[in-house]
Formats: C-alpha cells, sequence, structure tokens
C-alpha cells in the first residue's frame, strides 16, 4: 500500500513539473508571437496609435500587388453545368482572402478561357496579352477543365444503402504575365471531391445529378487549393508594372493606387510601352521587348477606387499608355 501511494506521487510531482514546463515555454514564446495579428499586445506598452504605425511602415516598403484578372475556364468535358464559372469563383475566392493580387472587378467581362486556346495545349498568346492589357492587369489566370471522373461503391442491403462516391476533377491552370507576353506559370493538377452518405434504395435522378455536382464542386476547390503554390511562387517574381492612363496639364493618372500598395511620395519610373515579337515564319506570339526610360514620377494623391494622381519628378515627353515601375 505504501508502495503504491509514493508512485502516485511521483507520477502527480512530474504531472505538475510539465505543466508548469509548459507554461513557461508559453510565457517566453508570448513576445514573439505576430504582433500586428490582433492589435498592440498587452503588457507590451505599445498603444494602438504605434501599432498603427507600425504597421503602415510595413505596408509602406510591401511590393505592390499586381492587378490580376480571373477567366472563366473551360470546360472541356461532356458534362456540361456550370463548372466552368465555378472554377472562376474557387481561384477568385483563393486569391480574395489571401490578399496577394489586387483582383479587378470584372463586370462586364466578354470572354472566357475558351477563347484563348488554340488547341487543348496551346494558347492565343498575342490576343491574350491585348485583351489583359485592354483590362489594365498585370496577371490573367485561365484554365481547362479537361476530365471528370466519378466513382461509386455501395453494399447493396436492404432499404438504406451505405456509400461512399468520389469525384476527380483534372484542371490545367495558367498564370499569364501580360507584361512580359509569357505563361508565368502552369500547373497541371487533379482535385478530389468526396462524400459519404446514406441512400434510399431507388433514390431518383435529380438527388444523384445535385450530389455529383456539389462533388465536382468540392473537387474543383480542392484541384485549386493543390495548384495555389506553383502560382505564389511565380506572382512574387513577376514584376509589377502599371500604366499612365491619361495626362491632363501637368497631371499623370496611373491606373493603380491604394488598392495595389501605392504610397504618397512613391517615386515610378516610366518607360515606353515596348514592341510585340512575332515569329516570321508561324507568325506566333514570341514576346514582347523592355521599353526605354523616360523619367521619374511622383505621386502626389490618390482617386478613385485603384488610381494615383503623379507628377514629373524627372526626365519628360511622357504619353498615356507608357509603363510604369516602383523605382
Amino acid at each position: 500500500m505504501l508502495r503504491l501511494v509514493v508512485i502516485l506521487l511521483m507520477m502527480l510531482s512530474v504531472s505538475l513539473l510539465t505543466s508548469c514546463s509548459h507554461l513557461i515555454e508559453s510565457r517566453e514564446a508570448e513576445p514573439h508571437r505576430a504582433k500586428f495579428s490582433r492589435g498592440p499586445q498587452v503588457g507590451t506598452g505599445q498603444t494602438r496609435a504605434d501599432w498603427q504605425k507600425d504597421l503602415e511602415h510595413i505596408r509602406k516598403f510591401a511590393a505592390p500587388r499586381k492587378r490580376t484578372l480571373v477567366l472563366p475556364f473551360w470546360n472541356d468535358t461532356p458534362i456540361k453545368e456550370r463548372f466552368a464559372l465555378g472554377a472562376q469563383k474557387a481561384v477568385k475566392r483563393a486569391y480574395y482572402d489571401s490578399k496577394q493580387v489586387n483582383l479587378v472587378r470584372d463586370v462586364g467581362l466578354d470572354k472566357e478561357s475558351k477563347d484563348f486556346y488554340l488547341d487543348q495545349d496551346r494558347i492565343d498568346l498575342a490576343n491574350l496579352i491585348r485583351f489583359g492589357q485592354k483590362w489594365g492587369v498585370s496577371l490573367v489566370f485561365m484554365g481547362r477543365i479537361s476530365r471528370i471522373v466519378f466513382r461509386k461503391a455501395e453494399e447493396d442491403v436492404g432499404l438504406l444503402r451505405p456509400g461512399a462516391t468520389q469525384a476527380a476533377v483534372y484542371l490545367d491552370i495558367r498564370m499569364i504575365d501580360v507584361h512580359s507576353g509569357k505563361v508565368a506559370a502552369k500547373t497541371e493538377t487533379v482535385g478530389l471531391g468526396k462524400t459519404s452518405t446514406l441512400s434510399l434504395l431507388g433514390n431518383n435522378a435529380e438527388d444523384n445529378r445535385q450530389e455529383r455536382i456539389e462533388l465536382v464542386q468540392l473537387a474543383i476547390m480542392d484541384g485549386v487549393k493543390r495548384a495555389l503554390p506553383v502560382m505564389d511562387r511565380e506572382i512574387y517574381r513577376v514584376t509589377w508594372r502599371g500604366r499612365v492612363a491619361k495626362i491632363t496639364g501637368r497631371r499623370f493618372y496611373i491606373n493603380a493606387g491604394q488598392a495595389t500598395g501605392l504610397n504618397l511620395g512613391d517615386i515610378l519610373k516610366v518607360m515606353t510601352a515596348g514592341t510585340d515579337i512575332f515569329d516570321p515564319e508561324t507568325g506566333l506570339f514570341i514576346g514582347k521587348t523592355e521599353g526605354e526610360v523616360k523619367g521619374t514620377l511622383e505621386i502626389i494623391d490618390f482617386f478613385g477606387e485603384d488610381g494615383t494622381i503623379g507628377r514629373v519628378h524627372s526626365g519628360g515627353n511622357f504619353m498615356e499608355n507608357d509603363v510604369v515601375l516602383l523605382y
């Protein structure tokens, strides 16, 4: 009996020591947590005004977010539901949540990915680049749903049939750098959707159809999620560029502003738009030359949802449609 009491006391001591150790470690780690997640941390002496000032300082030196357009995907399968729009929404949702790019409003969008595919692999880069320039964006996301597969396993026992249904969606996703005229990223991925249900004997066809639609949507979201790491790496490698949208007297209106991440006082390098290069034999678009530097503009004000106003800082002979880069 005495030995049992001693063993229990030893176990209790070890448990208390472990709890204390974890408490000390958590308190020691507290100051190192990201202080910008919820605001000033208690006990640090940092006021909300100080926190806001530090946050603005970080934002000031962050790279501008690229204006981005996402096209509805090409549903190149016999299953003709609204999956093309579903894939577009999945990409937009992912980047809306991450804030890595500046998604433009696509009201009035009259093109989809299918319009720019020459076949199941090649795309019409020249027309796609011109379309991206028309929308004033740096990046265009497009893609193709090449295959949708369903698998269902059921145990045929009694009135209720326990079963698992799976859908696999094959996606081809591409990210186009409008200014360089290149495919910045391309990935082929497979998304999976799965559900486990108890289905009634003699379930009607409409129930099965709705279940399949929901499975495919889940698989599309999964496929987009799997593709994001490839796209994210290349987003940061693409150089941010904007354009001179309009010139009025000494004021230069730029198609990028606060939503993009520009700040008052930023200096923008101004360049010519460059020249499109085509293969002389095939006529296919190869790429775009780098423009010539004309001078610099200084941002002095914001306008609209995402625009800035600049004044001449150096150089001259600036024209509408000239390219601007952060200096």
